[in-house]
């Protein structure tokens, strides 16, 4: 009978011991469940923000006297400018 009563203490020990890791475990979990919505509510509002600047520059780019396709327009015109006068002034000697 005493080995039975020694048996039941032991049982009742190791579950004590994992109820306190099992409370400890909740504890943690909680704690990295409240700290990843906080990252989470962190990155959305970053990605928003990010999302109102894109938006801006593509409005920007697509728009105006300095959209981007009036600008290589120009450059391609500037580019063929210059390449035409070195061509010129290359084909004639000193």
């Amino acid at each position: 009978m005493a080995d039975n009563t020694r048996e039941l203490d032991q049982i009742q020990q190791e579950l004590d011991e994992i109820q306190k890791r099992s409370n400890e475990n909740k504890v943690s979990i909680a704690t990295l469940d409240a700290l990843s919505l906080e990252r989470h509510e962190h990155i959305m509002k970053t990605l928003n923000t990010m999302h109102e600047k894109i938006s801006n520059l593509e409005t920007l780019a697509t728009s105006g006297r300095s959209s981007i396709r009036t600008l290589w327009y120009v450059g391609a015109i500037t580019g063929g400018f210059m390449a035409f006068a070195y061509t010129v002034y290359s084909f004639f000697p000193r």
